[in-house]
């Protein structure tokens, strides 16, 4: 998986198997597709692929990208994986509003770093799908060029457990690099916007 920062922006392509070569991508929320280095935007997209790049893109950027939610509340303590978290609300709107994604972020006392989040998100690939409650958790934290990314990322269903056994999908990464591919590989066409974190209006 490649992407840029601050944006949806980001591919995946597949190393091994009997598509391996194959790559799956997004720019500005345009689905495209390379194979034998081909690229080609007129595709019938894959919409878990397109949900799931964007999704996993935006966690690992989440402790940055929430720093700009318009309403950020202290809303607890609680105990996870055997440490004292501090809560924290973030989301766009109010409180109550059903336009924006909700998050909860669970922040370790003593290291600082997000272990876990609760989100309500609005968005999904399912057609006719409800916002679905779930949670996020973050392990093995490792630094890379000073910033501290999680190595183990695992989604869970409604709320956090410590059971890390227990989810819904698990994303593991073998190593990450930063500037290890080019922005014009990313973002291969030179006619499409970019929008930055906006998201495409419905």
């Amino acid at each position: 998986m490649r992407y840029t920062i601050g944006d949806f922006d980001g591919q995946v392509e597949l190393l091994e198997g009997k598509n391996k070569g194959f790559i799956g991508g997004i720019q500005s929320f345009d689905y495209y597709e390379i194979n034998e280095g081909k690229y080609d935007t007129d595709v019938k997209y894959d919409k878990r692929l397109k949900f799931g790049l964007a999704a996993y893109h935006y966690f690992f950027e989440m402790a940055a990208r929430l720093r700009d939610a318009t309403l950020i509340q202290y809303v607890g303590e609680e105990t996870f994986k055997g440490e004292k978290m501090h809560k924290i609300f973030a989301s766009w709107g109010t409180e109550r509003t059903r336009d924006y994604d909700q998050y909860v972020l669970f922040i370790d006392e003593k290291s600082g770093l997000v272990e876990g989040v609760t989100h309500t998100i609005r968005d999904s690939y399912l057609p006719g799908a409800q916002p679905l409650h779930s949670s996020t958790r973050f392990d093995d934290y490792r630094e890379i060029g000073g910033v501290m990314i999680p190595f183990s990322t695992t989604v869970q269903l409604f709320d956090l457990k410590d059971d890390i056994n227990k989810y819904l999908h698990k994303f593991t990464l073998d190593s990450f690099s930063w500037d290890a591919v080019s922005v014009e590989s990313i973002r291969p066409s030179k006619s499409i916007r970019a929008i930055g974190d906006d998201k495409p209006r419905k």
